[in-house]
């Protein structure tokens, strides 16, 4: 088989995006802000990790990209930071960073070819174990000689402390605490009717304790507002949700909180509240794969009840399905950097695979995924950098997604051997014209096979690196099998594979060869025998093991064979 590249390519560049990717186009999740020409991104956060800082902001409608500046010092702006540029997710993944260094961080949006000024600055401390961020969104509701509490549940935090005083200004230095909370909503008692008490909350972990959130205060009095709604529901439609409650005695009407993020407050981001609502409430316009999160009041002349307890529903063409879900989680062995092909996770409404669900919670070994709207699956990161958790052979995987107030889980390991390709001969001419190489390729690869696993099975295919070739390559794909529709399965006791000759044209080629949970090759909503995902839909599963993508080093010599 003749083969000819560019003598001066000399990158591989292993970025697959239909090999193993079973995902599909989809919405992205989150709060979007409303579209303004230059308008600079809000909502603005930097979140701490091991040798890591997640910066995210709230998406813009219109943006082209994103860029993210940062530096080791205060005060960085465009002009003195280090430049992240062409992002299109609101969220971006830095690595390297050096723990207990300070990182200061500010973003901007891209119009076409117009950049927006910077975002207020945030910072992070990456740290091997990082507290968690501070609480949003605290509410304190008067009651007589008491008060209630709530705020936004912070993800990684394992409880709470509550700092009170009757003076404004209150600090974890100066306020009285309350420690270890970990109910919500939280109720202070004993307090006097007509002082005014303010209140900061922070969250706790193994790492340490947050900063503070930002104060609030309220006045205890007798004329107390109702009690809060009980025995509320949500039960999905076809983009809609009907929302029900248990009648308050005393309350004159109701207000509904919503909003696609769970942990509901009147003062979260993104929150929308409809007023004056009557049992049940119908909500329409919703998006079918989007899960929305509902608290309801109860309200009359003497003020607003604390919240109710929160409902979720998920909107679908067909309510109530158990969502499909699908995980590949392979190792590459020997590299530092699993591409996105190689662990993504993709969420669906129903066993249609139609619909994604874009705002699960997915993590892999308790790394968090985020969902990709570009390519419509979680993945560890946009950038897929060596932070993605390299997990090596034999090691434990443990996929946990969240719908709503479901998690469904599904646990295995990956396999321990793998088999080696061997090297194959390649025979060069050094031509004159741009410096051509005739490349001739044996039609058969072989390898060396790997100790027999149970439930395993081979994957082969050939991938186009498409760095410096001639046209018409495409980038990156899979040219054989033909079709671009995934790797050919092979025997585990097979130790070749055979291409057919002519069956290529002219590029710069890369053999694949992986073993994996068996039945992952024929594409989403049809794979058999991975590990089962209890609860989940028919077809749902974890696919583990490992795969390499080989570069063969070419033999020059100065005549045609």
């Amino acid at each position: 088989m003749k083969i000819f590249k560019i003598f001066f390519s000399t990158s591989i560049v292993l970025i697959l995006s239909s090999v193993l990717m079973t995902g599909c186009g989809g919405g992205g999740g989150g709060s979007v802000a409303a579209p303004t020409a230059l308008a600079v991104p809000t909502g603005v956060t930097a979140t701490p990790g091991n040798g890591n800082a997640t910066v995210a902001w709230l998406a813009v409608s219109g943006a082209t990209s994103y860029n993210i500046y940062w530096s080791t010092t205060a005060g960085v702006t465009p002009a003195n930071g280090t430049k992240i540029s062409g992002m299109t997710n609101n969220f971006h993944l830095l690595t390297g960073l050096t723990n207990g260094t300070t990182y200061y961080f500010v973003v901007t949006v891209v119009f076409g070819t117009t950049e927006s000024a910077a975002s207020t600055q945030v910072s992070a401390t990456p740290t091997a174990t990082p507290p968690p961020a501070p609480p949003t969104g605290v509410i304190a509701t008067p009651g007589n000689s008491q008060v209630t509490i709530v705020w936004t549940p912070v993800p990684g935090a394992t409880s709470y402390n509550i700092y009170w005083a009757a003076n404004a200004g209150v600090t974890p230095a100066n306020g009285t605490k309350i420690a270890g909370v970990t109910t919500l909503p939280s109720t202070v008692a004993g307090l006097n009717n007509g002082t005014t008490y303010y209140f900061v909350v922070t969250a706790v972990n193994a790492g340490g304790e947050s900063v503070a959130s930002a104060q609030v205060s309220v006045i205890p009095t007798a004329a107390v507002p109702p009690d809060a709604p009980t025995g509320v529901t949500a039960t999905p439609g076809n983009g809609q949700v009907t929302i029900a409650w248990t009648a308050v005695p005393g309350a004159t009407s109701y207000n509904i909180y919503w909003t696609t993020v769970a942990g509901v407050t009147p003062l979260s981001i993104g929150v929308t509240k409809i007023t004056g609502a009557t049992s049940p409430y119908v909500l329409t316009g919703l998006t079918n794969g989007t899960v929305y999160f509902f608290v309801v009041t109860a309200v009359n002349a003497n003020g607003e009840s604390a919240l109710s307890a929160e409902v979720n529903a998920l909107p679908s063409a067909t309510p109530g399905a158990a969502p499909f879900i699908q995980a590949t989680i392979l190792s590459l062995p020997g590299a530092g950097n699993p591409l996105f092909w190689l662990q993504h996770v993709d969420v669906y409404t129903d066993s249609t695979v139609t619909t994604p669900i874009t705002n699960a919670t997915v993590t892999v070994n308790g790394n968090p995924f985020f969902y990709d709207a570009n390519r419509g699956t979680y993945n560890t990161s946009t950038t897929y950098t060596t932070a993605n958790g390299i997990i090596p052979p034999g090691a434990p995987v443990t996929v946990s997604v969240t719908v709503g107030s479901t998690t469904y889980t599904a646990a295995g390991t990956e396999f321990a051997t793998f088999p080696n390709l061997n090297p194959q001969a390649l025979n060069l001419f050094n031509g004159a014209l741009l410096q051509i190489l005739f490349v001739y390729v044996d039609n058969t690869w072989t390898w060396t096979a790997g100790a027999p696993t149970a439930g395993a099975t081979y994957l082969f295919g050939i991938l186009d690196s498409g760095s410096i070739d001639l046209p018409p390559h495409l980038p990156d794909v899979i040219v054989y099998p033909p079709g671009n529709t995934g790797l050919i399965s092979v025997p585990t006791s097979s130790t070749s594979a055979t291409v057919p000759a002519n069956s290529l044209i002219p590029g710069e080629y890369d053999p694949i060869l992986g073993m994996v949970t068996a039945g992952m090759v024929k594409g989403i909503g049809a794979n058999t025998g991975g590990i089962p995902i209890p609860n989940a839909a028919a077809g749902s599963g974890l696919w583990v093991g490992e795969i390499t993508v080989y570069t063969s080093i070419p033999i020059i010599s100065n005549a045609l064979p």
